[in-house]
């Protein structure tokens, strides 16, 4: 997280238009990460450690994300279960759904 924070300030010094927000579970910066403003992730939820959730994305690239509090949860959202999120800039989930495939 630490590292994060760091490779975050170090881009709004030097004027970067894209500051991922999320990062690969790993803590290597690559091409599996999301620009500025709210995306959506969609994959499955591998391991929930504290207020941080790690999903396999469609890319088969592993992500986490912050969950908190303000974070809308809706369905079974539980290791194993297809989700769908939508993460903001400094990679909170402001929603987490359960994907129901039928």
């Amino acid at each position: 997280m630490k590292k994060t924070l760091a490779v975050m300030a170090i881009c709004s010094i030097l004027g970067s238009t894209s500051v991922p927000f999320v990062h690969s579970a790993s803590n290597t910066f690559g091409s599996s990460l999301f620009s500025l403003g709210s995306n959506t992730l969609e994959g499955t939820l591998l391991t929930i450690e504290g207020n941080e959730y790690v999903i396999m994305d469609q890319e088969g690239d592993e992500q986490r994300i912050q969950v908190d509090g303000r974070t809308t949860i809706t369905g079974n959202v539980q290791p194993g279960a297809k989700v769908k999120a939508e993460v903001t800039n400094e990679g909170h989930a402001a929603e987490l759904e359960q994907v129901i495939e039928e």
